[in-house]
């Protein structure tokens, strides 16, 4: 089964990292992380192809693996 895609407004690659921006439906707020650009495709081509948010990307925090699925941003979350 192949999951929906995650949400990501922008992303940004050089030679070393993928810069990951998105904004948060509720508050318009910019979140922005970078991630290593091999685990960042490795864990998009797992994710795609069905693993678990948190193991495709094990190195992200909570708060941006939210982001990746949600949007939303962690100030919004901690609100809710």
């Amino acid at each position: 089964m192949i999951k929906s895609n995650y949400r990501v407004d922008r992303c940004i690659t050089d030679d070393d990292s993928v810069v990951i921006v998105v904004k948060c439906p509720f508050c318009g707020k910019e979140s922005v992380f970078d991630v290593d650009k091999e685990t960042w495709y490795k864990g998009e081509q797992a994710y795609k192809n069905g693993a678990l948010i948190q193991n495709a990307w094990p190195t992200l925090s909570p708060a941006q693996r939210e982001l990746l699925i949600t949007g939303m941003c962690e100030e919004c979350w901690d609100n809710m």
